[in-house]
């Protein structure tokens, strides 16, 4: 019994070598379509590029704090030069009180004829009309009411708290209707260009 099957083992030996010496470039190994190859032998595929990158970028700092050791700790000796080691930015808004900006009209006579001279204030560029509030400040109220959809008593104490400004529920909703006023030419022009290009016109 024992004999049968050695000489069986021998012949299926016999065979194998011979159908694997008949596959393509001698190789002596048979591995089936649907065996998946290991890691190693998969195609490694090439990386794509970012165009952008996800770490946080330093801003343009307005103030540079220094931070440096005048002496060495270990021997006391005075310590000068060095490098750039690392650096720590954060953002904070500005502290400062709000302007009251008062434009004081001096007249002045002329000693030789007597004619009283009084300068022309032209403050077009700064503020709206007649209105004691800046067009910084009235265009921030514009955007916090119109864009921010903030309630005018909100907006009262927002600049009470955060810029030191009293103004009234009242005084804000003319300035609303002020910044409404100055931007209705501007806006039946566009309304104009839009119903142009409509028609084919523009």
């Amino acid at each position: 019994m024992i004999v049968a099957l050695r000489e069986r083992v021998a012949r299926l030996e016999l065979e194998l070598e011979q159908l694997r010496s008949q596959l393509p470039g001698g190789s002596s190994r048979v591995v089936p379509d649907w065996v998946k190859p290991s890691r190693a032998e998969r195609r490694v595929k090439p990386r794509k590029k970012r165009k952008h990158s996800f770490v946080r970028r330093y801003s343009i700092p307005t103030e540079v704090h220094e931070h440096t050791v005048e002496a060495c700790p270990n021997c006391g000796r005075k310590l000068s030069g060095g490098w750039l080691h690392r650096r720590r930015q954060y953002v904070e808004i500005p502290d400062t009180p709000v302007r009251i900006v008062e434009h004081r009209i001096i007249r002045r006579r002329c000693g030789v004829c007597g004619k009283v001279c009084t300068p022309k204030l032209d403050l077009s560029g700064e503020v709206l009309g007649r209105h004691r509030v800046g067009i910084s400040l009235m265009s921030f109220v514009g955007y916090l009411a119109t864009v921010c959809r903030v309630p005018l008593r909100t907006i009262k104490g927002l600049l009470r708290a955060f810029c030191g400004v009293e103004l009234g529920v009242g005084e804000l909703s003319e300035m609303l209707h002020a910044i409404s006023e100055a931007g209705r030419s501007e806006y039946e022009g566009l309304c104009n260009q839009i119903r142009g290009s409509e028609s084919g016109e523009c």
